[in-house]
């Protein structure tokens, strides 16, 4: 995992206050990935003085956040062995849950956000009956904690459409027969017999969220996340921050119309949209096309055509295949330089069913980017494959990024509590 260093937190440009608010999550975060640590360590990997770093664990020490474990192992050069610590990662629990096409999908996890328990509950298409597998999920992941309903530190539930994360209002879904407005997190609330903070958001944007926390760093500016499978989307992630703007649509990537004259519809009722274009019906019914035009090709073979087929047969540089990812390229590109001209991401992560697109989708998305003509100036950010292995088939593994989500929020509270 990527660990942002001082010298990238602790900007001239912020304010005291918002400095020892960020080295203080950045050594929480620390703990959350290396484990047990000492006040050498953990100052030697963020690159924070020792003092700074002595103060920031007696602080977590006080609000019961890390655990003394007593003496470690002495040092290399056989000096005194120090004192360390780790996360109390048992204190407090959380839950993350989803709405999946055959339901719900909820995931309990620690505060190192290390999975203890999961289930699924299959239920109707009606939004109400939904409301109630939600609840019963949460209620049954609870019980199985052990711990109180006081130490549930927070409730992630992620859900596609646009999305009020202030009001925990489910906009607009994407579901047949859901009426707009849907308040997720008052509706769950009111099913509960506890209190509980709820945090409501796209599945997308929870997705990127571990992205960005579990394999490509935090603190390194702007990055865009691209989601394709079952559906599209993404989300754009500055420094910690989620953007979502005051209507939620901010990385809605799937809706962005790229060909406003084609045919393909897609379920927001739009023609044209990237989702709509890069799906596996869009891209076969393209193959369909253009296969006359390929009569050697081993693809021929296959009765069904799948996105998995044409990766592999790209890559070992079949022309049909590599024609037909020319096409689905050409979208990515298209999108990917309207994210560029929007956000300026430094890094963007291709998730879903394209990230197993292999070698020659991705050189050639890369390739395509960085030649379309910026007034001439040769600019892009670095695309790379998502190294989370999350699609709608797994859908439990998006609750992942929801409960980070909510720790961070959890941690948060320290935070702001500090003096």
């Amino acid at each position: 995992m990527y660990i942002a260093v001082a010298s990238e937190i602790a900007s001239p440009a912020n304010r005291p206050r918002d400095l020892r608010d960020r080295n203080l999550r950045l050594v929480v975060r620390l703990f959350r990935e290396k484990g047990i640590l000492s006040i050498q360590e953990a100052a030697a990997e963020t690159d924070l003085s020792r003092t700074t770093t002595a103060k920031i664990i007696a602080y977590l020490l006080e609000c019961g956040l890390i655990l003394p474990l007593g003496k470690g192992s002495s040092t290399p050069d056989g000096g005194k062995r120090p004192e360390v610590f780790c996360l109390n990662a048992s204190s407090v629990c959380v839950i993350s849950a989803f709405f999946t096409h055959l339901g719900i999908t909820g995931v309990l996890y620690d505060l190192n956000c290390d999975r203890l328990s999961d289930l699924s509950v299959k239920t109707g298409i009606s939004y109400e009956e939904n409301a109630d597998a939600l609840a019963q999920a949460v209620t049954e992941l609870q019980k199985r904690s052990g711990l109180s309903p006081g130490q549930l530190c927070g409730i992630a539930v992620g859900c596609s459409g646009i999305v009020d994360t202030g009001r925990g209002v489910l906009r607009y879904p994407n579901r047949v027969g859901w009426e707009p407005g849907l308040d997720i997190a008052g509706d769950l609330q009111s099913r509960l017999n506890f209190p509980a903070k709820i945090y409501v958001d796209n599945t997308c944007r929870y997705f990127g969220y571990a992205e960005a926390n579990l394999s490509h760093g935090r603190g390194e500016g702007t990055m865009a996340t691209v989601y394709s499978d079952r559906f599209s989307g993404g989300c754009v992630i500055t420094g910690d921050k989620l953007l979502r703007g005051p209507g939620g649509f901010v990385g809605e990537l799937g809706h962005m119309v790229l060909d406003a004259d084609s045919k393909a519809v897609c379920a927001c009722g739009a023609s044209g949209c990237f989702e709509a274009l890069v799906s596996g019906a869009n891209v076969a019914a393209y193959a369909e096309e253009i296969a006359g035009q390929f009569p050697n090709s081993p693809l021929h073979d296959e009765t069904v055509w799948g996105l998995q087929d044409f990766f592999a047969a790209s890559n070992n540089m079949d022309p049909f295949a590599m024609a037909v990812m020319d096409k689905v390229v050409g979208y990515f590109a298209a999108l990917i330089r309207n994210i560029i001209l929007l956000h300026d991401p430094r890094r963007v992560v291709i998730q879903g069913a394209y990230a197993d697109g292999g070698e020659y989708f991705l050189l050639a998305l890369r390739e395509a980017v960085q030649n379309y003509p910026f007034y001439g100036i040769k600019h892009s950010p670095e695309i790379t494959y998502s190294q989370l292995n999350f699609t709608s088939d797994n859908p439990d593994n998006f609750a992942l990024g929801g409960a980070i989500y909510a720790v961070d929020n959890y941690i948060g509270q320290f935070v702001r509590a500090k003096p």
